[in-house]
C-alpha cells in the first residue's frame, strides 16, 4: 500500500513512447509535439497524474517538458538522442522523468533499440534509476511490438520490467483523427497488481 500511494505523487514524464516505454522515434527536426496523457484505474482508486507534455524535435534528438497535474513540483524535463546503426536498426539513448528541482534526483536514463519483423516491429532495451525514486529495484528491460495499419491505425504492446511503480505489461491502439491528431486508448497492468486505463491524445505542429 506505501508502494501504491508513491504513484499518483510521483508521476511520470516521459518522451515519445510506444505505449509506455521509451521508443527509438524521434520528432522530426521543427515539430512540436503536445502529448496529454491519463491512466484511471480499474476498479480501485489507483491514478497517475495527468501529464501534459511538450517535445520539440531537432537535428537527430528531441527535448521536451511536462507538467503533471496535481502534484507538488509538477515540471519535469526529459530528452534523447538517436544513435547511428546500420541497416534497419534505430537506437536511442536518452533521460526522463528529470526533476527541475536540483535536490530531487528523479530521473530515469535508458538505451532501446529497434528492427522491423516483417510488419511488426520490435523494442528492446534497459532502464536504470534511483532506487529511492522508483520505490523498488532500480532498473529493468523495456521489451515492445508495434505495427502500423492502414487508414491511420496503430496497435502496440510494451512492458517495463522491475518491481517498482514503473514496473507495467500495456497494450494499445491509436487512431489518426486527423493529419496531425491522433488518440490511443489503452489497458495497462502494474507490477503492484493495479490495472489502470491510459488515454493518450497526440498533436503535432
Amino acid at each position: 500500500m506505501v508502494l501504491i500511494s508513491l504513484l499518483p505523487v510521483a508521476g511520470w514524464s516521459t518522451p515519445s513512447t510506444l505505449v509506455w516505454i521509451p521508443s527509438t522515434d524521434i520528432q522530426p527536426k521543427g515539430v512540436w509535439h503536445l502529448g496529454i496523457d491519463d491512466s484511471l484505474g480499474v476498479g480501485s482508486e489507483f491514478s497517475l497524474p495527468t501529464d501534459i507534455g511538450m517535445t520539440y524535435g531537432l537535428a537527430g534528438w528531441e527535448a521536451g517538458v511536462d507538467v503533471l497535474g496535481g502534484t507538488h513540483d509538477p515540471v519535469f524535463l526529459n530528452a534523447k538522442v538517436a544513435l547511428p546503426v546500420p541497416g534497419r536498426m534505430q537506437a536511442a539513448v536518452g533521460l526522463y522523468n528529470a526533476s527541475t528541482r536540483s535536490t530531487k534526483n528523479t530521473a530515469l536514463a535508458y538505451a532501446v533499440v529497434s528492427h522491423p519483423l516483417g510488419r511488426l516491429r520490435a523494442t528492446l532495451g534497459y532502464y536504470a534509476g534511483r532506487r529511492e525514486a522508483l520505490a523498488g529495484e532500480h532498473s529493468g528491460i523495456l521489451a515492445g511490438l508495434d505495427t502500423t495499419l492502414p487508414n491511420g491505425w496503430w496497435m502496440g504492446a510494451d512492458y517495463q520490467g522491475g518491481s517498482n511503480v514503473v514496473g507495467a505489461f500495456s497494450v494499445g491502439a491509436s487512431h489518426a483523427l486527423a493529419d496531425k491528431v491522433s488518440l490511443l486508448l489503452g489497458w495497462q497492468h502494474w507490477r503492484l497488481d493495479q490495472d489502470s486505463v491510459t488515454t493518450q491524445i497526440d498533436v503535432d505542429f
